[in-house]
């Protein structure tokens, strides 16, 4: 839907599905989990694709980049150490303080070491599970129900959008990229106007580390949306638009 709406504003849409996700190849213990070995092959596949893909095509037209979750995460990072091919950026509710619910961030971090430490890296993060074929509305990260049912459907209908949980590795290397996100150092290496979306009733990510980023990045503007959960560019209308 959103890519529609790009097309229909004059924009040409590239999109990317990373490691572990949509139609790209599988790393984890079955095809619903996402694991990673190091994030940083996030921030290279996002350079290969723009090298390969992208860049040929631009034609000396402007490159922007929408970036949402933990691709936002991906962008971050990715803008902090190439400032040569975005014009501009917009990252959508961007993972940068992951929200650890009923464990504390620093419980979770030890969790998450000790499990790989001891063999068990490629497990479930403990709550996560296989992907399970019924609605669970109330633990949804969009308030329209209507998108909410869309996108549900369509995850049964296709099984590469059946991804669930993820492994204690990818929780460990998520935690190491969300701290380097945030530091002054690095935040400050971002250099392109960038607009940061926070939604007030996010579950999945803190707003603590987007706060910080916004704070160092060099040309950053940051707005809240009170009423979005974590999807805002799939929301109820109101919010979407």
């Amino acid at each position: 839907e959103i890519i529609s709406i790009f097309n229909k504003n004059g924009f040409s849409v590239y999109a990317l599905d990373h490691r572990g996700h949509g139609k790209s190849g599988r790393l984890g213990v079955d095809k619903n989990q996402v694991n990673v070995e190091k994030f940083d092959y996030y921030v290279e596949d996002l350079r290969d694709f723009l090298d390969t893909i992208v860049v040929p095509k631009l034609n000396n037209n402007k490159l922007f980049l929408f970036a949402h979750s933990m691709g936002g995460g991906i962008g971050a990072l990715f803008l902090g150490q190439y400032n040569e091919y975005f014009n501009a950026a917009i990252l959508n509710c961007p993972m940068m303080e992951i929200d650890t619910g009923k464990y504390p961030l620093f419980i979770s971090k030890i969790i998450a070491e000790i499990a790989c430490i001891v063999g068990m890296g490629d497990k479930y993060i403990l709550g996560h599970g296989p992907f399970k074929k019924k609605s669970k509305e109330y633990d949804s990260s969009i308030l329209s129900t209507t998108r909410n049912h869309k996108y549900f459907d369509k995850q049964q209908e296709f099984e590469y959008l059946q991804t669930s949980g993820g492994s204690f590795n990818w929780l460990k290397e998520a935690f190491k990229a969300t701290r380097k996100i945030v530091k002054k150092k690095n935040a400050e290496c971002v250099k392109i106007p960038i607009l940061l979306f926070q939604a007030g009733k996010d579950t999945f990510v803190k707003p603590g580390g987007q706060n910080k980023f916004s704070k160092y990045a060099k040309d950053c503007k940051l707005v809240r949306i009170e009423e979005s959960k974590h999807d805002t560019y799939n929301e109820r209308d109101k919010i979407f638009e």
